[in-house]
Order: C-alpha cells, then sequence, then structure tokens
C-alpha cells in the first residue's frame, strides 16, 4: 500500500518535548524561546524544527532537517537530558492539523503556548522575512500579497518544485488567526495552552509574560535577560543578497551530500564562515519604519475582519489595540 507522506507520523512514540511554543510567526516566539533558553532548568537546542507540520511545510529536504521520530527525540529529548524541561518553538504549527492531532492526542499532554497579533502587521512582517531568507522572489508586499489570494484554489499551488507541501508564502492563511485558535482549542484542554497577545503582552508586559510562562511550565524563578531577540533587519543590496543565499543552498546541499553533519546546534545550522559573512555584509539593522499605506491596511483589515471578530469570541473579549488598523506601522519583527 503507498504511504502518505505523513504515513510514519501517525504512530506516536512514547514520549514528546514538555511544552510547544505554536506561533504565529512573527509574534514574538523568538524572544520567547530564548528567554528560556536561558534558564538553566531546560534544554532547547533547536527553536524550530519544523517536524511535525508536514502539511504546511515539508522540511526534510533541506540539509540537516528532522528526517523521522529517532532523530526528532534524539535532538530534542535525549536521555541525558531527562532531568531538564525540554520543548520547542515551531510557529507552523498553529496552522497544522497535522501537529494538532498529534499534540492533541498524545497521552503526555504537552504544554503549549501560541502568541498572537494583528494579523496585518503579521503578513506584512512575514513578507519582509520570506524576502531576506531568498523564498519569497517578489519584493513589492502588495503585488506578493495578490498573488497569493490569487493562488488560494490554484492546483498545486503549494507545491515545492519536488513535490513536496510548500505553504511558506501562503500570507492570507497565516493571517487567519481566529480560525487556528479555534482549531487549537478545540483540540486541547485549557489546561494545556496559554493564549499571548504580542502588542499587549510581549510588548508591554515582557516581565509578566515570563513568571506566567515559567508558572506554566513549572519552572522556577530565575534570572533571565528579556531583552529583545529579534532585531528590525533590511537588506543593502537584495540583488547580492539573493545570489549569496543560493550559493549558501548549493554549499548545503554538497556538504549533506558527502556526509558532513548539518544537524542545527541551539538553533543555528552549520555552514561555511565564509558565507555567513557575505550574508552579514548585505544586511544590517533597520531603525526606519517603513510603512503600508493607508489603503492597503484598509483592505487587509477588511479581509481579517472576521478572523479578528472569531478571536475576541474565543478569548472573551475585545483586543483595543488592535482596533486602529488605519495607523501606519512598519514591519516590527
Amino acid at each position: 500500500m503507498k504511504q502518505t507522506p505523513h504515513s510514519d507520523l501517525t504512530t506516536l512514540p512514547d514520549r514528546l518535548p514538555d511544552f510547544f511554543i505554536l506561533g504565529g510567526p512573527k509574534c514574538g516566539t523568538t524572544s520567547l524561546f530564548g528567554w528560556l533558553q536561558s534558564h538553566p532548568d531546560t534544554f532547547l537546542p533547536h527553536k524550530e524544527p519544523n517536524f511535525l507540520s508536514r502539511d504546511v511545510f515539508d522540511a526534510r529536504s533541506i540539509p540537516g532537517a528532522v528526517q523521522d521520530w529517532p532523530d526528532y527525540l534524539a535532538r530534542l529529548t535525549p536521555p541525558e537530558e531527562q532531568d531538564k524541561v525540554t520543548g520547542e518553538s515551531t510557529p507552523r504549527y498553529l496552522y497544522s492539523d497535522l501537529a494538532l492531532d498529534i499534540l492533541s492526542r498524545h497521552p503526555a499532554r504537552p504544554r503549549m503556548i501560541a502568541i498572537l497579533r494583528n494579523p496585518i502587521d503579521l503578513v506584512y512582517s512575514l513578507h519582509g522575512q520570506m524576502v531576506r531568507q531568498g523564498i519569497e522572489k517578489e519584493p513589492d508586499f502588495a503585488r506578493a500579497w495578490a498573488r497569493s489570494l490569487a493562488a488560494q484554489d490554484a492546483p498545486g499551488a503549494w507545491s515545492s518544485a519536488d513535490g513536496r507541501t510548500d505553504h511558506r508564502l501562503d500570507y492570507p492563511m497565516f493571517g487567519r488567526l481566529g480560525r487556528r485558535l479555534q482549531a487549537l482549542q478545540g483540540r486541547v484542554r485549557q489546561d494545556q495552552l496559554r493564549i499571548f497577545i504580542l502588542e499587549e503582552d510581549l510588548t508591554h508586559a515582557p516581565a509578566k509574560v515570563l513568571v506566567e510562562v515559567l508558572e506554566f511550565l513549572d519552572l522556577p524563578p530565575a534570572d533571565i535577560d528579556i531583552s529583545r531577540r529579534n532585531e528590525r533587519i533590511e537588506l543593502r543590496f537584495l540583488g547580492l543578497h539573493r545570489q549569496t543565499l543560493a550559493l549558501r543552498n548549493w554549499v548545503m546541499q554538497a556538504m549533506s551530500a558527502v556526509g558532513i553533519n548539518l544537524t542545527q546546534s541551539h538553533g543555528k545550522r552549520r555552514g561555511t564562515g565564509l558565507i555567513k559573512l557575505l550574508i552579514k555584509i548585505t544586511r544590517r539593522r533597520s531603525e526606519a519604519q517603513d510603512e503600508l499605506s493607508v489603503e492597503m491596511r484598509k483592505d487587509l483589515a477588511e479581509f481579517f475582519r472576521t478572523d479578528v471578530s472569531m478571536i475576541e469570541a474565543e478569548l472573551g473579549r475585545s483586543i483595543a489595540v488592535w482596533q486602529d488598523w488605519q495607523k501606519p506601522k512598519g514591519r516590527g519583527e
């Protein structure tokens, strides 16, 4: 019988990491995971394994990616670290029915943390990240958004060249947080889940968030630096940046083909120092706030209006900080 791309995940392992930060993308998950990595009682070597979300993006073709359950557990929950709290953070899990099914069915009932953000700013910031990573070839957000909308129901639109699932440029999907929050809350017990709003919580009360998360994960208080982990980045030379990324991918594929271990260590993939230097040269920290037009924000607000109402219904309150959609904002990371 022909196996599906997910058939090896249907049999659950005996254990899983203790907690999962589910996303969404560009919502502060990097900062929260970084805080928890600093805690002396955690073992968190791998931020985004992307292993459980093959129905959103099948990452197994990437050099160094997790391939199967034994590989996943060996990296994230090795026996020698059994006394530590283990976990991972893959924002795509929030959008993955496969991931939510695995996490809700596992008898260990792992704890889950979801961080939500105004979907307008989320998709705009996500587009910027995809451009910097060389995945998105269209630097203009409005054109990239229109293309993504047109592709929603197009056959094969969300498949990579080798036929694997790839929704990384599906901006409407990532912004539809309301239906994903409903899917999450419909699958897990309430004592397994904590939900935060980026603009209300991590931005304005990070110390309070850290205290709540440590209590939720049964971790003792610790002296942790809660400064921002993901700084805003802009590209100096887009063409050179793309060429450098293409060179890096080719080198990584070649290294993997000859058996060089490219397993990530503490969230960073191994590679060549020269290419890392070239990538650094093409990027710089940005102080500017490039802005969406009022017209574009209005269109996006209308598109996501139902989803925002769904989130407010799930939370049982309004999210006042999201209401001023006409105010220009940049690609805050």
